[in-house]
């Protein structure tokens, strides 16, 4: 179930939380350690971990491709409430949310709207208008607006870094796939 799904100009909660921001498209084993350390920090501070997706994924809102997503957002929901999180929320990855300056995104965003006190990313995390915006900027920010800001560890299976890409290349490879999700695959 997602708890909010729409613009970023209707986004608004009250209570403080631990946050993830990624595309989650596959729920692989380097996202699921990535909420792995979301989720003990939520627990460690008694409050809840919002996770933040969007929707349709962003390359395919600049390039008009057509990627193909391995979950639709109702999956991916599902998926991440199996993971322990709380509530997610999952944008509309448009014009306004395109637009948004890395600045203003961790400040009205993170902080104003999703009321941040922890953030959860990957290493290669980027946001912000054109992508200027990077885990390094995240991480001055975090410590000027007292935000703490956990960069994930990668997770690796036979010396490869585990993404949604190499998920989406042997999606036909069913033992393989097995073995990046950590699960049976959902995907049709």
């Amino acid at each position: 179930m997602i708890d909010f799904l729409g613009d970023v100009f209707e986004l608004g909660f009250m209570d403080p939380a631990v946050v993830c921001i990624g595309k989650f498209d596959a729920v692989h084993l380097g996202h699921q350690k990535l909420l792995e350390q979301a989720k003990m920090l939520a627990l460690k501070n008694s409050i809840p971990l919002r996770v933040i997706c969007f929707f349709p994924h962003p390359a395919v809102f600049f390039s008009k491709s057509k990627l193909k997503a391995l979950t639709n957002v109702e999956e991916r929901a599902e998926l991440l409430k199996f993971y322990g999180v709380d509530q997610v929320v999952c944008l509309d990855f448009n014009t306004n949310l395109a637009n948004l300056s890395a600045q203003s995104f961790m400040d009205d965003v993170l902080l104003l709207k999703l009321k941040a006190k922890f953030v959860v990313v990957g290493k290669d995390f980027r946001f912000g208008k054109s992508r200027l915006g990077g885990v390094e900027d995240l991480i001055a920010w975090g410590k000027k607006e007292n935000v703490e800001v956990t960069i994930s560890q990668e997770v690796f299976y036979d010396s490869r870094r585990i993404s949604t890409s190499w998920c989406r290349e042997v999606f036909e490879n069913k033992n393989l796939l097995k073995q990046l999700l950590g699960r049976q695959s959902i995907f049709k």
